[in-house]
């Protein structure tokens, strides 16, 4: 079957292709707005921290896809970066560091619950800090 015989063309033309969309005409404090609505919201005191702030910062890389535009404002808006997720890679802490600015920072780590009701650290914790001083 055609493209063409589904209502499409095949080639948009150059008009169409650089006309661009609503959202992207947004002032870009607004745009980092929409943008911070769509953040899942992370809450410091529910079990599933961890997770929450890895889908908050999985949803950013996912955001800075989609246009070039998008990318630029979601790097260029520190308060997007402020959690260091252990269970991620070291190049996402990096950049992560890198991106908050002076913003403060949130390091997310599991720990386990042993069986006296006490917390521990599931792997060393001054291992992980290590590894981000260089940054």
């Amino acid at each position: 079957m055609e493209v063409t015989s589904l209502g499409c063309n095949a080639v948009p033309n150059e008009t169409t292709r650089q006309t661009p969309g609503p959202i992207s005409r947004l002032l870009t404090e607004l745009f980092a707005e929409v943008i911070r609505l769509a953040l899942p919201e992370v809450d410091f005191t529910h079990r599933s921290l961890v997770d929450q702030a890895r889908l908050h910062v999985r949803r950013l890389y996912g955001m800075r896809l989609i246009a070039k535009r998008w990318q630029e404002i979601i790097d260029g808006t520190p308060t997007f970066w402020t959690f260091v997720v252990r269970t991620l890679p070291p190049h996402v802490h990096e950049a992560t560091i890198r991106r908050s600015g002076t913003s403060p920072l949130v390091i997310v780590s599991k720990y386990e619950l042993l069986p006296n009701g006490n917390a521990r650290p599931a792997s060393s914790v001054d291992d992980f800090l290590e590894r981000l001083a260089h940054t």
